[in-house]
């Protein structure tokens, strides 16, 4: 029997097609792996807006002077008192991404300690009283706020960002299962403050549920130490791990089924 036998040329066209396939599957290949290893993903988070070092000027490190940032119930607050030395007043609360400039009214001091008043009357009126000793040491604020007064006792915190210490602000979510929908979804919004140099953190949570006739709104607030890149509170708890510019991981909680995650915004 006679066999069918392609044509020389046919067969010859063939073997070409399927050395030029060869050769561009390798090339394509060798051309993705390249590009994977430009492109690959990250679990380092970076905050490219922020500072990069501290905005406190030496002269101000022992005086009422300087650069003082924290939190209160009514967001990030960031206060300059004449750091520049040119007799310029500034304090702005960030909130939801929302900057709100607070109007310098006045200044005094006293044998120990400064005092600054800062107000807004646009949209919901706020003021804010701000007091430091003369030496830069135990800034305190007091704020009033939809006409509830908050006392410098409470979860509202400040403290002083000196030459060779950069204050940094994360802001973020603690996450856990739901006891209403039994599902895991964040449960407070949260923000932390660090200092790296010094190795210490605080941090303030906002809750927000429904009790049983009103939806009820609760704060707390939490300090400790950086261990390594460990938060690890005054009760020698775990909150979290201090990665670049993410703070993220298990907290301490009796369940054992509480996490956080923030991320750095100043």
């Amino acid at each position: 029997m006679k066999k069918n036998v392609l044509p020389i040329d046919l067969r010859n066209f063939l073997m070409l097609l399927l050395i030029g396939s060869f050769f561009f599957l390798v090339s394509s290949c060798s051309d993705n792996d390249t590009a994977s290893e430009v492109i690959a993903p990250t679990n380092v988070y970076k905050c490219t807006t922020c500072k990069t070092s501290s905005e406190a000027l030496a002269v101000n490190d022992n005086s009422s002077k300087g650069i003082y940032i924290g939190f209160t119930e009514s967001g990030i607050l960031s206060i300059d008192i004449d750091n520049k030395n040119i007799g310029e007043m500034k304090a702005s609360l960030l909130k939801n991404n929302i900057t709100r400039t607070l109007t310098f009214l006045e200044s005094y001091s006293d044998s120990e300690r400064y005092y600054a008043i800062f107000a807004d009357n646009n949209g919901t009126p706020i003021s804010l009283a701000f007091d430091v000793m003369l030496n830069g040491n135990d800034p305190q604020i007091t704020l009033r706020n939809d006409l509830v007064f908050k006392t410098a006792n409470d979860v509202n915190t400040i403290y002083k960002e000196r030459s060779n210490e950069m204050i940094e602000v994360f802001e973020g979510y603690l996450i856990g299962v739901s006891h209403a929908t039994q599902l895991n979804e964040k449960l407070a919004d949260e923000l932390i403050v660090i200092s790296r140099s010094k190795a210490y953190w605080s941090e303030m949570r906002s809750y927000s549920y429904v009790g049983f006739q009103e939806t009820i709104n609760a704060l707390s607030k939490n300090s400790g130490k950086i261990i390594g890149n460990n938060l690890i509170d005054n009760d020698n708890n775990q909150n979290g791990t201090l990665n670049s510019d993410l703070i993220s991981g298990k907290v301490y909680s009796e369940s054992n089924d509480l996490s956080i995650e923030l991320k750095r915004v100043i």
